[in-house]
């Protein structure tokens, strides 16, 4: 195992590709948005530009759920008509940049209370949503929203209505690649943000899910306007109980269920290769780290903090694997701990797994970690 600690000027606050050498920093300047993109370079341990100050779209969001790929997309205004709205594709390694596909809808993004999502789903199909408020509920588009989705054939210059009902209903929160063939699809969005369930009233409240599929299979079954038929349902909450933000790591993807009515927890890890479903509960939810679950070498873990102990809970065995004491948690990823001494704040201390070693102590904000082939390099 390998450790650099790197002090990086480019502020990235989006991590866009599996492999974990692309990056995306963005800007605000006057009334532009600009995207900056980099890739990381193993040899000098640095970051190269590779897309520099392009202006885009801020009201447009793209997801990539295509494994591993080398492409970044983004999304413009078409020079010539200002109601269309272009979806960028720049291949990496070409260095190629192209149209991907053209929106002609004429949706009006600049009204606050509206919002466009691209999701990619392979080099010829993207899946696009616009969301609008009934009424004005807070700025995250709480309350009352309308979903409209149609799926974009890049390759015929067609697209299609989507009348998949949880679809319409609640809306498209997240699609990510569990490998080259599965994508996760998670539906409405987490009552734990913005306290929404502070705010909305049950009959407003979205129904939250987490599905599992087969991409090509769902691209197929959305050309016939179905979409359903296809979709493994893992999980459905509403109203009081609440979606973490699913992951995946290993062969799982991973979530918990927070109870806001009777404050509870129950922690998901589902493995999509051999169908595996593990849970654990807990009643100690605490308000500031819901994100309790993680996975370690493809060993699903709980991460339980109590009385000055961080405990890390092998669902496999049941049991407490290991702990830290008189640390507050940071931040994991991979074999890497990182942890803040309640003596000293200021500091951060990196711990390597199994053994726990002591790696790293010193004052820091750990910004982004790059894990390439065990060798770690830790921005700051």
């Amino acid at each position: 195992m390998e450790i650099n600690i790197i002090k990086e000027k480019a502020k990235l606050n989006n991590l866009i590709v599996k492999g974990n050498d692309i990056f995306e920093g963005y800007r605000d300047s006057d009334d532009d948005f600009y995207m900056n993109a980099f890739i990381f370079s193993d040899e000098n341990k640095t970051l190269k530009p590779i897309l520099e100050d392009q202006i885009i779209l801020s009201q447009v969001k793209i997801y990539n759920a295509i494994w591993n790929s080398r492409d970044i997309y983004y999304a413009s205004y078409f020079e010539i008509d200002p109601g269309i709205i272009q979806i960028h594709k720049y291949n990496v390694s070409e260095e190629k940049d192209e149209i991907f596909i053209s929106i002609f809808d004429n949706f009006d993004i600049s009204d606050p209370e509206g919002r466009l999502k691209v999701f990619i789903l392979s080099n010829s199909h993207a899946l696009v949503q616009y969301e609008k408020l009934n009424r004005e509920k807070t700025n995250e588009l709480m309350g009352n929203i309308e979903f409209s989705l149609k799926l974009y054939n890049a390759e015929k210059y067609e697209d299609s209505v989507i009348e998949f009902t949880d679809f319409k209903n609640n809306g498209i929160n997240s699609i990510i690649p569990c490998n080259d063939s599965k994508i996760m699809i998670k539906t409405g969005y987490s009552y734990l943000d913005d306290n929404r369930s502070e705010k909305d009233e049950e009959s407003e409240a979205l129904i939250e899910s987490v599905y599992i599929t087969t991409t090509s299979l769902f691209v197929s079954e959305l050309q016939q306007k179905t979409g359903s038929n296809i979709l493994d349902l893992l999980i459905s909450t509403y109203y009081t109980k609440h979606i973490t933000t699913p992951k995946i790591d290993g062969d799982y993807i991973h979530f918990s269920v927070v109870d806001a009515k009777n404050g509870s927890e129950r922690s998901y890890f589902y493995n999509f290769n051999t169908g595996e479903q593990l849970e654990y509960e807990t009643d100690d939810i605490d308000d500031e780290d819901k994100n309790i679950t993680c996975v370690i070498d493809n060993v699903p873990y709980v991460r339980i903090s109590k009385n000055d102990v961080v405990n890390f809970i092998n669902l496999k065995t049941a049991e407490v694997s290991f702990s830290f004491f008189d640390e507050v948690f940071v931040y994991h990823k991979n074999k890497l701990f990182f942890l803040k001494p309640k003596s000293s704040p200021k500091k951060t201390r990196i711990y390597s797994y199994p053994k726990l070693k002591l790696e790293y102590e010193g004052k820091m904000n750990v910004d982004k970690v790059v894990c390439i082939d065990d060798r770690y390099y830790v921005y700051i």
